[in-house]
């Protein structure tokens, strides 16, 4: 995502946020909770796989967003914006 626009990122980021949301919000809590609810899941809970694949990777992706805001921001400020 380094070559793209932030707007854009960013913009897709908080659709898929939202996606997700929705779709946990429609499962019963044994599907989320239970280990081994769905059989892709091993002997896991689908809770150990939405946690690793979204506020795990979010938590390390956060530096990464905040270093490129910083960087528009004294860009913009260098072109006196």
């Amino acid at each position: 995502h380094r070559e793209r626009e932030f707007s854009v990122v960013d913009a897709e980021f908080e659709f898929t946020y939202q996606e997700i949301l929705e779709l946990l919000a429609r499962l019963p809590e044994p599907a989320i909770f239970e280990p081994g609810h769905f059989k892709w899941t091993g002997k896991n809970a689908l809770v150990t796989y939405v946690g690793a694949n979204t506020a795990s990777h979010y938590r390390f992706a956060q530096k990464a967003v905040k270093r490129l805001k910083r960087r528009i921001r004294e860009e913009q400020s260098r072109e006196g914006r």
